[in-house]
């Protein structure tokens, strides 16, 4: 997988880079905050990573640039980066290798468990739901202890987008002013060769 940068118009700007063998996660978060820094230079013409501060419930946020978001997350294959003017999240996650009853029951609802029993790969429908889940936590800041309560659609006004590519699923969960949820406003990938 090459680095991937998609930016949509009057919308998130997402930055993916793919992880090449071992690194550790404190090597992953820095890599993220390089993805962070590409789309901030690219985008807004911002050379240095500004300072970033935590909301209590521990969302990440710029101090200094109150109309500014972002949220970060990885793997062990890839990073991802992703920024708007309103609140935006995102979450990436390798296509999960097992489904145990254990898992099922302690992060999907009912009816989360219903949709991916009905898949015809069900290690990837539920891998899929997973990052909705987080995406939508991530975009809210509003994390319940209880992922199985954690939602998967996204509430009124938000957008919820995933995809799949070389065996990961990500998805954006941004803020869609007068579109309907799930609406697309994006002009499709462009490599991106800085990395």
């Amino acid at each position: 997988m090459e680095a991937l940068m998609q930016v949509y118009s009057n919308g998130p700007a997402v930055r993916i880079i793919p992880v090449e063998g071992y690194l550790p996660p404190d090597a992953l978060s820095r890599l993220a905050r390089q993805a962070l820094l590409d789309i901030l230079c690219v985008r807004y013409g911002i050379g240095e990573l500004p300072e970033i501060g935590r909301h209590p419930g521990g969302k990440p946020y710029f101090p200094g640039i109150s109309d500014l978001h972002f949220s970060l997350s990885h793997c062990r294959s890839a990073v991802m980066a992703v920024t708007d003017r309103y609140p935006v999240g995102c979450d990436i996650e390798e296509v999960l290798e097992e489904l145990t009853p254990e898992l099922l029951e302690v992060a999907f609802s009912a009816e989360e468990q219903r949709l991916i029993a009905l898949s015809s790969d069900p290690r990837l429908e539920a891998t899929c739901i997973w990052t909705r889940k987080e995406a939508i936590v991530k975009q809210s800041g509003d994390f319940d202890l209880d992922p199985k309560s954690w939602p998967s659609s996204p509430p009124a006004g938000l957008s919820l987008q995933t995809h799949r590519i070389h065996g990961v699923a990500y998805t954006l969960c941004f803020h869609q002013p007068d579109c309907s949820p799930g609406f697309s406003r994006g002009r499709g990938w462009r490599l991106f060769r800085g990395r």
